[in-house]
């Protein structure tokens, strides 16, 4: 029953509904202030953070909690994956300025952010992130690109799928140019054709262990 009021508080949240996110959590809790695990502590970090960022009225009593789960996320150590250093290669190999994977608002991890260019990040939706068979945003992801959006951030998303079958085609330098040109002039020297070349030393070094 507990998860379920959780699930259900951040259901709210996603909705919009924020009259009820605080009631829904805190019979979800019931006097428990600890960080939950599981498959619901994605669930808890994001109605901990709506409820912070929006100041959600009546949330004296969690407010506790709030600031439990979200430190409890800062703490968690983000691990770099192919395609992370795939794109951050492409981007280092043109210059642009650029953050690496890490995490906005302490929370959620883009795999590139690019704050001297209108405050844009790059965020890569993965099967978690998608709802098939017709792969529109999952509601985590929704509420993710909401709270990005109102911290000031514009979020450029593409698809694992998609992704592949453009580094497939163009090389990561020719994919991540096509991601990143609408914003950063000097990628569009980069852009490519289909064919894509000759790969960068840094994209061949990993093709084998790609994670799509």
């Amino acid at each position: 029953e507990r998860q379920a009021l959780l699930r259900a508080s951040w259901a709210a949240a996603c909705l919009g509904e924020d009259e009820v996110v605080v009631p829904l959590l805190r019979r979800a809790l019931a006097g428990e202030m600890g960080a939950p695990r599981g498959a619901v502590l994605w669930i808890a970090r994001q109605v901990a953070y709506h409820i912070k960022s929006r100041n959600v009225p009546g949330a004296d009593d969690v407010r506790e909690w709030v600031s439990v789960v979200l430190e409890d996320a800062r703490g968690e150590r983000l691990s770099e994956t192919a395609n992370d250093k795939h794109v951050s290669g492409a981007l280092v190999s043109m210059r642009v300025p650029h953050r690496p994977a890490g995490r906005l608002l302490g929370l959620y991890k883009v795999v590139a952010a690019f704050p001297i260019h209108d405050k844009r990040c790059l965020d890569i939706l993965g099967a978690a992130e998608l709802v098939s068979p017709d792969f529109t945003q999952a509601g985590r992801t929704v509420l993710r690109l909401q709270h990005l959006e109102a911290d000031g951030w514009t979020v450029v998303t593409t698809s694992y799928q998609d992704l592949s079958a453009s580094i497939k085609r163009k090389r990561a330098h020719g994919a991540v140019a096509e991601l990143v040109a609408p914003f950063v002039p000097e990628a569009e020297v980069f852009l490519v054709g289909d064919d894509g070349g000759d790969p960068a030393p840094w994209e061949a070094e990993d093709e084998a262990e790609t994670e799509y």
